[in-house]
This record gives structure tokens, sequence and C-alpha cells, in this order.
């Protein structure tokens, strides 16, 4: 129930695109296409209530790795019955694999309960995020680290969600091969993590975009950073959106060769420059599940 603490209503009602817009026209915040589409459609089918509840019911009494109380079965199932079709089957992929791993039974519940809700791909996402994150093969991240990141590019992310899965593989792989980093791997995934959160900016995903800002980073002679300050200035970056990258290289040159800053101001000058990429509190969501830009 602690992880579960840590994603409060504002975090959902985000989620759900209930979040009030701000008053005027010049920054009200670009509709949460992706996320809320998957959600709306999810929500506006007809659902087959009575299937799911006697689906949950059977499964739990049928499953012999579970010790739930007929009493208690009889509730979980009400609870899935709500998520509309495919909750069941959400639900009981997700707790047998909890189970597996060995998380207690009834967080296993709780957390299986509120992945039933989401949208197939929502869900998807946060098997293939907690699985990786937890079970070794890319960051050995304890349960509750594992689970809220899980969440954030689940539930909470606001973007294409095949595009973000995609992205997060591609780049834990990055901190995994790139051996001449050099770097703790979870100092990489730290950063990682983030840079992922930033996919729903970028039109085909944030991954390609920041391959090519560290490669300049590294590689420019006129910049020529370390590994970890190319992983910390790529992450800010890359967080102001598509025109991130192209601010932040343009002010770094212009602070170079006409400003004639030293190159520790020049690079404060272009990462101040490329938070200025946008209008409004973040910057717009780019990618449709369809692979459409946002139309503003």
């Amino acid at each position: 129930m602690g992880v579960l603490s840590r994603f409060g209503a504002a975090a959902l009602l985000c989620t759900l695109g209930l979040a009030k817009p701000a008053p005027a026209p010049a920054e009200t915040k670009p509709i949460n296409e992706a996320a809320s589409k998957a959600l709306k459609e999810a929500s506006l089918k007809l659902c087959h209530s009575t299937d799911e509840y006697k689906k949950t019911l059977q499964f739990l009494r049928d499953t012999p790795d579970l010790t739930i109380r007929e009493d208690v079965a009889r509730r979980i199932a009400d609870r899935v019955s709500k998520g509309c079709d495919g909750a069941s089957e959400r639900f009981s992929v997700v707790i047998l694999l909890l189970k597996k791993i060995g998380i207690s039974e009834t967080k296993a519940i709780d957390m299986s309960v509120e992945v039933s809700a989401l949208p197939p791909e929502m869900q998807k996402n946060f098997v293939e995020v907690f699985t990786n994150s937890f079970l070794g093969e890319f960051f050995d991240f304890d349960y509750s680290r594992a689970m809220l990141l899980a969440f954030e590019l689940s539930r909470d992310y606001r973007g294409d969600p095949t595009v973000v899965r995609e992205d997060f593989i591609k780049l834990v792989r990055f901190c995994k091969e790139a051996n001449a980093l050099e770097l703790p791997i979870k100092m990489c995934a730290d950063y990682m993590t983030k840079i992922a959160k930033s996919s729903q900016y970028f039109q085909s995903g944030v991954a390609k975009p920041f391959l090519e800002l560290f490669s300049a980073l590294r590689e420019r002679k006129d910049l020529s950073l370390d590994i970890k300050t190319s992983l910390r200035v790529a992450e800010q970056v890359l967080r102001n959106g598509p025109l991130g990258p192209e601010n932040f290289l343009h002010g770094y040159e212009l602070a170079r060769k006409t400003l004639e800053f030293d190159k520790h101001h020049a690079l404060d000058f272009a990462i101040n420059l490329a938070g200025r990429s946008f209008v409004g509190d973040s910057p717009p969501i780019m990618q449709f599940p369809n692979g459409e830009a946002t139309k503003l």
C-alpha cells in the first residue's frame, strides 16, 4: 500500500484529461491526445461486466498459488468487473507476475486491480517496464522504485504508450551495452528513465534525438563534455521538447562565437535558451497512437 500512496488523485485526474485547463487561449495546455484517447476509447465501450466478474472469481478460486477467502475473492471480482472487457485477463496476468517474483499477496492484489482498469497498451507498458526494472535484466531496482517507474511510464504517461515502451528499451540497452560509459549502471539508469519520460514531446520518440545530442556533446570539439555532464545536459535539454536540442546548440554557438563566453557560461546560457523552447507549463504532446503529429 506504500507504493499506492505515491499516486494520488491529482495524477489520475491528469492522466484522465480531467485537469482544469488554463483560461487564456495562449496559455492553454495541449490536449493529452494519446493517453486520453486510449482511456476514452476504453471507457466508452460497452462492457460485459458479468463475464468479467465470473472469469475473475473463477480464476481466484482455481489458482493454487493464491490463498484468498471466498468473500475476499468476490470483492476482488467486483472491483475488477469495473474495468470493462479484458479486465479479468489483465488482472490475472499481473497478479501471477507479481506473485511469481515474491510480492506479498495483498500488494499484488491491489496493484493488479489497479492495472486491470488500464487500457491494454498501458498495461503492456506496466508489465514491460516493471519486469525489466525489477527482475535485473536491466536495472535491478527494488520493488518500490520499479513499481513507481512502471506507473510513470504507463498510467501516468501522457504520450503514445507504444513509443515510450520502445524508447525505454532502447535507452536502457544504451546503458547496458555502452561499456565505454564507465558509469555505475544505476546512475545511467536514473538519467535514462528521466529521458524516457520526455518521449511524449517527440513525434517519433526521444531515443534518436538523445543519441544525436549525446554524440554532439561528447564529440564536437567546441563541446567535448565528459560522460556524466553529457548525460545531465542531454536530460535538461530534451525535457524541453523537439526544439530544445536546436535552441541549445545554436545558443551555445552564439555564446562562444559572438558573445565570447567561456565554456562554462556558454553551457548555462544555452541550457537557459533551450528551456524557452515552448509556451506554457510543458511542451506539447506530439504523438498520437497512430503516429500523427498533434494538431495544436
